[in-house]
């Protein structure tokens, strides 16, 4: 199998794992299996949307009330965004995490990490999450 052959082939799996963790159909078990395949191949992936891949699977991880690995695979892109100098992913990860304080009542760190989002997003000029910021 070539190199070329080898990405095609990982690049399939990812599409399949995600396709199979975002259909509401399967079981949340089987979803967050496929999620977690997808996320922790793009941990080794050179995709330039691997941060805004992995958020959306952040998302999933959320809305599927897998809380802890919600918060360890924020934590990584956050890494991964910092390394990278990716404002918008360093603002989506202030952003998931304010959100997941909020949703716990402890607010005044809820509301640390919203300022947070809102400076990177004030940052790369993203008007309508700065305004956003000002109902949180």
């Amino acid at each position: 199998m070539s190199e070329l052959d080898t990405t095609k082939s990982k690049s399939d799996s990812l599409s399949v794992w995600l396709e199979i963790g975002k259909n509401e159909d399967n079981s949340n078990d089987y979803r967050t299996k496929n999620l977690q395949k997808a996320f922790n191949a793009l941990l080794f992936s050179n995709d330039s949307l691997r941060t805004k891949k992995m958020l959306k699977i952040i998302d999933d991880y959320y809305s599927l009330k897998e809380f802890e690995l919600f918060s360890n695979a924020n934590e990584k892109v956050y890494e991964i965004a910092v390394k990278e100098k990716d404002s918008q992913s360093i603002a989506e990860y202030h952003w998931n995490k304010g959100m997941f304080l909020e949703d716990r009542n402890v607010l005044d760190s809820s509301y640390y990490y919203y300022n947070e989002a809102r400076f990177f997003y004030d940052k790369i000029g993203y008007e309508y999450y700065m305004a956003k910021m000002q109902f949180n």
